[in-house]
């Protein structure tokens, strides 16, 4: 017996995962519910999905983060009833961004929407997020997958915590053409592997300290770099400064 698609579980979701996953799990729950193949990945709909372009999808995915205005203009589009065999799904990407007073204009409409309408929330991690939109949610966590995107290497030394080749380091700054969003969504993974790095050392039995407190300090130093993003043209120094930082307080 076929289960229901999950996207009809509940009116509002919350998924967290890595941008990647999150990104394949929206288009293939909303591919198979819109197309009569439950999914071919070929048909109109499908790719109409796959390039936030179906008519029944509104994908918001600011540049920067969420505004009032964006909140405005979809509780303008809920106002008005739906058939009752009528869908329409709001996707927030990057839903970390929404700011609390975007989330406080959300609450209402996502507890006691109309028939038919659905809010899907994708985030790299939950801590920016008001609990009230939280609890509203139903909530589904996806295992990450091992990012294969061209930033891995840049990740890698503040995930293993390795800072001794600034050298390699800086030429391999030198080396990708890193933009001002990139070093945003770089951050955002680092935060979401460190929150789940200190959920797991509090789950331990005999915590460790003293890695508890190292880890405390890497998301300190990251959320601190989140405050001063680079501005266009500079991000190749802001990576290199990263590095240093997180150097000089590993050696403390």
């Amino acid at each position: 017996m076929q289960q229901p698609n999950l996207l009809l579980q509940h009116h509002a979701h919350m998924w967290v995962s890595d941008a990647t996953t999150l990104e394949q799990e929206i288009t293939t729950h909303l591919q198979q519910l819109f197309c009569k193949s439950q999914g071919c990945g070929t048909c109109i709909p499908c790719m109409q999905i796959r390039e936030h372009q179906h008519p029944l999808v509104n994908a918001i995915d600011p540049e920067n983060s969420y505004t009032l205005e964006d909140i405005d203009d979809i509780l303008d589009q809920v106002k008005f009833k739906l058939d009752s065999n009528e869908r329409r799904f709001f996707i927030f990407y990057r839903a970390q961004e929404l700011t609390p007073a975007c989330s406080n204009r959300l609450l209402k409409t996502i507890e006691e929407p109309h028939h038919g309408y659905h809010f899907v929330f994708l985030a790299t991690r939950t801590d920016t997020m008001l609990p009230t939109i939280l609890s509203r949610c139903f909530f589904k966590e996806f295992a990450q997958q091992q990012s294969d995107w061209p930033y891995q290497e840049i990740m890698q030394p503040f995930l293993d915590q390795s800072f001794e080749q600034p050298t390699q380091f800086a030429r391999l700054v030198d080396k990708l053409d890193i933009k001002e969003q990139t070093s945003k969504e770089i951050i955002d993974e680092l935060i979401a592997h460190f929150y789940k790095k200190l959920e797991a050392l509090h789950q331990q039995d005999g915590k460790d300290i003293t890695a508890m407190l190292k880890t405390m300090d890497c998301l300190v130093i990251l959320k601190n770099q989140l405050s001063q993003l680079p501005i266009q043209g500079s991000s190749k120094i802001f990576w290199k400064n990263m590095y240093l930082t997180f150097h000089i307080a590993s050696n403390r």
